[in-house]
């Protein structure tokens, strides 16, 4: 019989930080005024996410924030979600 390769252990990582939408839609709202449209504000509220995990934290985001700062952000929370990931999917 084929030995074929498979995915074995799977597993994810989050941010430890979590928020609900409504408190990410206000802190954007205060920022962004497109995001007080009732519009805006109804798509985001029935996206069917109750909640979220964020690398970056609502206080540290304003808008003069630029793509390499938001992305380093990322970069250094990444790797420890990769390595979090890693060690829950090898069940270490």
């Amino acid at each position: 019989m084929h030995q074929y390769p498979r995915i074995s252990p799977v597993a994810t990582a989050v941010p430890a930080t979590g928020y609900t939408q409504q408190s990410i839609l206000d802190h954007f709202a205060r920022y962004f005024p497109a995001y007080s449209q009732d519009r805006v504000t109804q798509i985001f509220m029935n996206a069917g996410i109750d909640s979220r995990n964020l690398a970056l934290l609502p206080a540290e985001f304003h808008p003069s924030n630029s793509a390499n700062d938001l992305h380093s952000v990322y970069r250094t929370n990444a790797l420890a979600l990769a390595e979090k990931a890693a060690i829950r999917a090898l069940d270490l």
